[in-house]
């Protein structure tokens, strides 16, 4: 069952690891050139970003077998560890804050290199959001399933706050749930006492919401002129 469903994925995931093969090029020309392993910890970030994905397309053969139930536990795990894990797709983007001239390589190199992590981490992380929205556009209305996704990319952004500023992840779910909670809880009671926790949700929840909305709608209208285009097409042929 699940080994047919994914090869009905393959060209999917071969396409995204063409793009993420990229990345792994420009990571290990850079070290064979200079000799330094700077930026190796991106593999794990990216990493990450996959297993998001992967929790999608099995939760989605998943679906299959059940026959659309939702209520399912292992269904419900899936899910539960696609939210745990979707932010570090979109977290990638904050490593762009290591990028510096080093003396090293040129610091153009350095930025198409961490634009290539990102960017992938931005395309496994819409891919699965995508994957998850058709989903919920069978079960509610449009505008239902918008602001299901509105509270997915919310927590997005709290959750980047909590890596990038508090240094929390996705581990730490089961590492340390305590201080987790204790950090996630205060900043949800106790928002002004903490305006960074305000600034970074809001601009990513803004970043990722907004880019989303704009490739949803791309996606949309290039299949609905690729139905009309096919259908056109074998009329023509008749």
């Amino acid at each position: 069952m699940y080994t047919k469903f994914f090869a009905h994925y393959r060209p999917l995931i071969d396409a995204v690891l063409i793009a993420n093969a990229l990345s792994l090029f420009l990571l290990l020309a850079r070290m064979w050139a200079t000799g330094a392993y700077r930026y190796w910890f991106m593999l794990w970030n990216l990493f990450l970003a996959w297993v998001a994905l992967l929790a999608v397309l099995v939760l989605l053969a998943r679906l299959r077998k059940v026959r659309e139930r939702w209520s399912d536990a292992f269904v419900v795990g899936l899910f539960v560890v696609w939210l745990l894990f979707l932010p570090n797709c979109f977290y990638m983007l904050t490593d762009l804050i290591h990028l510096r001239s080093t003396g090293e390589i040129s610091l153009l190199y350095d930025a198409l290199l961490l634009s290539s992590f990102v960017t992938n981490g931005f395309l496994l992380g819409y891919t699965s959001v995508y994957a998850v929205h058709r989903q919920l556009l069978k079960r509610m209305r449009e505008w239902q399933a918008g602001a299901v996704l509105s509270v997915v990319f919310l927590a997005c952004g709290f959750a980047i706050y909590l890596g990038r500023v508090l240094r929390w992840n996705s581990w730490d779910v089961l590492l340390n749930p305590a201080g987790l909670l204790f950090d996630v809880t205060d900043g949800i009671v106790n928002p002004l006492a903490h305006p960074q926790v305000i600034m970074t949700t809001g601009t990513f929840f803004l970043f990722i919401g907004t880019f989303y909305a704009a490739l949803y709608q791309a996606l949309r209208l290039l299949g609905a002129d690729t139905v009309r285009l096919t259908k056109v097409y074998h009329t023509r042929r008749q």
